[in-house]
């Protein structure tokens, strides 16, 4: 086996293991956040009918959408890596013989990969830095044509924000900060 196929193996077992964790807790990945944002619907609905002359559920969506995405996205991908470190099972993975880069990408890939099921999931249930204005102007612009900001600055902006974690979580895998005990 070539030295190149014996490294995607290793993050793709990292990655495979990461969503079969998510598969075995169907309750705090995917019930939870659900229920969650069809209560938000639920209680600020009642209480606010309208903003600015838009439906409440209509100006409210992306956000609530976004929120439960950006939260559970953490919560994921934070769990993958602090849950091993704190009951000590991280330093297998630390000693495998994949690069940072490689361990990196399976992480963020299984956190990305969580988020999108978890987004779908919520847009189907519920039609459900600060980069986090400009991700959801971005995601008002796909719903009303328009935003807070140009499309172009929202998706420019973003980008920015997914190199700037993808190198500071390189660097913290790199280095081993605070990874060990």
């Amino acid at each position: 086996m070539s030295r190149l196929a014996f490294k995607r193996r290793g993050s793709a077992a990292i990655y495979h293991f990461e969503m079969a964790r998510f598969r075995r807790t169907p309750w705090q990945s995917v019930a939870t956040p659900v229920l969650t944002t069809v209560l938000y619907f639920v209680v600020f609905g009642s209480a606010i009918g309208s903003i600015d002359g838009a439906a409440y559920a209509a100006f409210i969506v992306p956000e609530l959408m976004l929120l439960t995405v950006f939260t559970e996205s953490f919560n994921n991908a934070s769990f993958g890596i602090h849950m091993p470190r704190f009951t000590g099972t991280i330093y297998p993975t630390l000693s495998a013989p994949v690069s940072t880069p490689e361990l990196v990408a399976a992480q963020v890939g299984a956190a990305a990969t969580k988020s999108v099921v978890l987004g779908l999931l919520i847009l189907a249930t519920a039609s459900l830095f600060n980069p986090i204005v400009y991700i959801i102007s971005g995601f008002r612009y796909c719903f009303f044509g328009s935003g807070d900001a140009s499309i172009w600055i929202s998706l420019v902006a973003l980008t920015a924000f997914i190199v700037a974690a993808l190198a500071a979580i390189a660097w913290i895998v790199r280095s081993g900060y605070r990874l060990g005990t």
